[in-house]
This record gives structure tokens, sequence and C-alpha cells, in this order.
């Protein structure tokens, strides 16, 4: 049991990093942090998609914040999404031929 423990414990010191990026709210020292972000996309039928990002999680207060490379990872989850939904060309020429 203590092995798994501190296997977990490894494993979240690789994932979690000291940054230079101050936090945006008191300008105490971050870590960052590789997590799955999750987010409702669409109006009225909404689906969820889900992207790696970096969080910044301040070590002096409670704030947590992401920078512009998690909005490009959004960004690039709703391109995908669009894509896959998208009809095909060549679908459509079927549809109107019959």
């Amino acid at each position: 049991m203590i092995d798994m423990i501190y296997e977990l414990v490894k494993k979240r010191e690789k994932q979690m990093s000291k940054t230079s990026k101050p936090c945006a709210t008191c300008g105490g020292p971050t870590t960052m942090t590789a997590e799955v972000d999750r987010f409702e996309y669409g109006f009225p039928l909404t689906v969820t998609l889900s992207c790696d990002v970096i969080v910044y999680n301040c070590e002096a207060c409670p704030f947590s914040f992401t920078d512009q490379q998690a909005e490009t990872a959004r960004e690039v989850a709703v391109e995908e999404h669009l894509r896959a939904i998208a009809p095909r060309p060549d679908a459509r020429k079927d549809q109107v031929a019959k």
C-alpha cells in the first residue's frame, strides 16, 4: 500500500513543475499541472468536448489560471468536432441525385 502511495506522489510531482509565471491575482509563485479540460460547446444542443491544458496553480492563494496555449487547445477541439460533424461534399451530391 505504501509503495502505491509513493508511486502516486511521484507521478503527481512529475505532472507539477515550478514556473516563472506569477499569479495573476496576488503575484505569488505558481506551479504547472497538466489536466484534461472538459467544456460545453454549442447552443441550444450542447456537447462536451475535452482537451489537454496546462493549469497554473498559485502557491500563495487559491487562484488557478490558464494561458493562450489552453485557449488554442480548446479552439482545436472545437474545430475537430465541427470537422467530424460536417457533411462531406460527396454525401451531399448523392442525396441531391436521389
